[in-house]
């Protein structure tokens, strides 16, 4: 009914609102700016954003029309059934409190995280999952003592020396700056990379 409202107006001014899914971290360190700067230019444009779905729900939500866009976090994405626009690489680091003794390692070992206590992202979460899956091939389980969905949370867990944690460096790299925790330099990449990624539904 809004679109063919919309469609009607004769001045063609952009109107309505956009649902948008994003997890967590896209919707604190990315979309402020970018939603300001729109707003700006479409001022009758009203947003509603979604962090809370999970990648697979929030891709059904997408399907029946539910929500107009994602913007995700996620290993390399291809469907059919969406148009897949990768924005760019996001860099995936490993945090620690500065009196954690990896803090002063020059190099550390991916083998040398099996005894770590992590403090993760949810289970769906795709850079978990690289981490998961590369601890794995080293015959190593990933068991965190405990995960958040909420990015900040995990922050302050690491400040307070609860664990290790594997976040985006977008998150992580004023808190490096200031001196709240450290980045652990591991002596390896992993072989799989993080994109943020713009999906819609190819109708």
């Amino acid at each position: 009914e809004d679109e063919f409202i919309t469609s009607l107006k004769k001045d063609g001014e952009i109107t309505g609102e956009l649902n948008i899914f994003a997890p967590n971290t896209v919707c604190v360190y990315h979309l402020p700016q970018l939603l300001t700067d729109f707003k700006a230019c479409h001022d009758k444009v009203n947003f509603k954003l979604r962090a809370h779905y999970d990648t697979k729900r929030a891709l059904s939500e997408l399907k029946s029309g539910n929500i107009d866009l994602m913007i995700v976090l996620e290993e390399e994405f291809q469907h059919t059934d969406f148009n897949v626009n990768c924005l760019r690489n996001e860099e995936i680091i490993m945090v620690c409190n500065n009196q954690h003794p990896f803090s002063q390692r020059d190099r550390v070992s991916l083998n040398e995280l099996k005894d770590q206590n992590f403090i993760l992202t949810e289970p769906s979460c795709g850079y978990r999952n690289i981490l998961s899956r590369t601890l794995l091939k080293l015959g190593h389980k990933l068991d965190p003592n405990m995960w958040f969905e909420n990015t900040e949370a995990i922050k302050q867990c690491v400040i307070s020396n609860m664990g290790l944690s594997f976040l985006p460096k977008i998150a992580t790299q004023s808190d490096i700056n200031c001196g709240a925790f450290s980045q652990v330099k591991l002596d390896q990449k992993f072989d799989t990379e993080i994109k943020l990624q713009l999906i819609t539904h190819k109708d």
